[in-house]
């Protein structure tokens, strides 16, 4: 059995995994990648004394003995046996959670980042309380299921509001190939398959006409925003305590979706924005954080969300003198407690 430094945790299909992998390796790294598919393939361990894993693709066991780093990257649902029933799922995937997460926790690694922190990061109402608190400019934002609300937010910001998801616009697919639904190949070797792109719900201009008489609004608790002028989007990416930024500006009000015109520009950020971003990013203990931020025709700089586990290789080939994969390479390298 060999030792490792960097666990990778993925699943099959990733390409900044991929890609990761393989500079790390040009760099003399030997990481070992766990695909969630296959994570009751061979788990074991005797706390406090070491976890093993066996990888099935590779066909050997694992010593995580040293291991230095984790790189929380994007694991899929857990790969679980297909005659279980629904109960039974739903028990085998909480127990392979606290089995994966607990076991790792006794190896003293450093990780980028920890589940739970990418987990409390995701909350956009807190992410706004705390931007704001550290002196980002934030829009005026309403989350509510009160119809009437909604109508006098719309009203108070002059008719120009959006709509945006709080939580996975992919309508949670995620979670419902979690539970048992469709999305994943029977043994897993193909990975989660993100959805449809029709099934992507971007952010959406609002009018007092699309919000008729407001009942949809009842169903689930709606986050809307005010609309502001846009002069260009940044997209600033923190890994460990370093910060890229780059610009877009975009033909569509969301670069996110398929086709969109946009055009991509490293940015220079004044250095108290780009302290805040440091700050919101550690102040979640997060070793990595994709901010967004717009840019006003006046100049201004508005806080929109941070993303705690978001790609950042795309902007990498849009922008490539910003080294993201190699600041990751050098943070996973680096290693040690955060």
């Amino acid at each position: 059995m060999g030792e490792s430094r960097i666990l990778v945790v993925t699943d099959y299909i990733d390409a900044h995994a991929d890609r990761l992998i393989a500079l790390l390796r040009e760099r003399g790294a030997e990481p070992v990648r766990l695909n969630s598919s296959d994570l009751t393939a061979g788990l074991t361990g005797r706390p406090p004394h070491g976890v093993t894993l066996h990888l099935p693709e590779a066909g050997k066991t694992v010593d995580l003995a040293g291991l230095t780093s984790i790189w929380w990257r994007k694991p899929g649902p857990f790969g679980l046996r297909p005659d279980l029933d629904e109960r039974q799922r739903e028990f085998a995937m909480e127990e392979t959670g606290h089995a994966v997460l607990g076991l790792l926790g006794t190896l003293g690694a450093r990780w980028v980042s920890h589940p739970d922190a990418i987990r409390r990061a995701g909350y956009k109402a807190e992410q706004l309380h705390r931007a704001e608190a550290l002196g980002f400019t934030v829009p005026r934002t309403l989350i509510t299921t009160d119809p009437e609300a909604a109508r006098g937010f719309l009203d108070e910001c002059g008719g120009q509001t959006v709509y945006k998801v709080l939580s996975d616009p992919y309508l949670a697919a995620s979670r419902h190939a979690e539970r048992g639904g469709h999305g994943r190949h029977e043994h897993g070797r193909h990975g989660w398959h993100k959805p449809p792109d029709n099934l992507f719900v971007a952010t959406t201009p609002v009018t007092a006409a699309t919000l008729g008489d407001g009942e949809a609004v009842r169903a689930v608790p709606c986050q809307f925003q005010e609309r502001l002028p846009i002069a260009s989007e940044l997209r600033v990416t923190v890994i460990g305590d370093e910060v890229f930024a780059a610009e877009v500006v975009a033909g569509t009000m969301d670069w996110r979706l398929p086709g969109a015109d946009a055009t991509w520009r490293a940015a220079a950020l004044p250095d108290a924005v780009a302290a805040r971003c440091v700050a919101l990013t550690r102040g979640y203990h997060l070793e990595f954080g994709a901010v967004d931020l717009i840019r006003t025709p006046d100049g201004r700089l508005v806080f929109l969300e941070i993303n705690p586990n978001g790609q950042f290789l795309f902007v990498e080939d849009r922008v490539p003198e910003l080294r993201l994969g190699d600041a990751m390479a050098a943070l996973l390298m680096r290693g040690g407690q955060a």
